[in-house]
């Protein structure tokens, strides 16, 4: 009987314990799509150009805001994250810029399995905020190769970056100053590959 009661007790006080933690909220970013004031009537070229995924560092190779702190050292954004990983977000991103400015008849991606003419390759090397000044700072260093998709051969290749300042200190801020800073990469990227292609 005491042993019975002992087991009952033990569950009631079990039940009313929570073992797991409370989910913590996240929320999820994208970047703002690059706007384009003006577009050419007709594609300067009729040819198609396929935007290959950028290779990263492991550390870029997740959805993490990362902040650089110190030269040696990367910590996470708490409770925020980007809405797919960051290749595959700055591919889409990519792709959308590239039918946007419209002067390319045909894009694809990597993952369609389309035939293309031209396929821009590249590496992303940086995609964080540093906060070992002020104010803190958005960097984007993209390294691309435009390549000729049936010979294999660099057409081109150029190294492109952008910094743009934070407004404060938290992960929209972040978000917003990377998608700043990839907006003024858009132009010459886009202008490059349309005078390479």
């Amino acid at each position: 009987m005491m042993y019975r009661s002992g087991l009952i007790l033990l569950a009631v006080l079990l039940s009313s314990c929570s073992v797991l933690p409370e989910p913590q909220s996240v929320r999820l970013f994208t970047l703002e799509p690059a706007n384009w004031n003006t577009r050419p009537a007709t594609p300067e070229h009729d040819g198609g150009l396929r935007i290959v995924r950028p290779e990263t560092s492991d550390m870029l190779a997740t959805s993490t805001l990362l902040i650089q702190d110190s030269e040696l050292s990367f910590q996470a954004f708490g409770g925020a994250r980007w809405q797919s990983d960051i290749p595959s977000l700055w591919r889409e991103w990519l792709l959308n810029m590239f039918w946007e400015d419209q002067r390319i008849a045909g894009i694809s991606s990597d993952s369609d399995g389309l035939q293309a003419d031209r396929e821009l390759n590249s590496r992303l090397s940086a995609f964080h905020v540093r906060s070992d000044q002020q104010p803190w700072l958005a960097i984007i260093q993209l390294d691309t190769m435009l390549v000729d998709t049936s010979t294999r051969r660099i057409i081109a290749s150029r190294r492109f970056r952008a910094e743009a300042p934070l407004s404060g200190n938290s992960a929209e801020d972040a978000a917003e100053a990377l998608s700043q800073a990839s907006k003024e990469i858009a132009p010459a990227l886009t202008q490059w590959v349309a005078d390479s292609y």
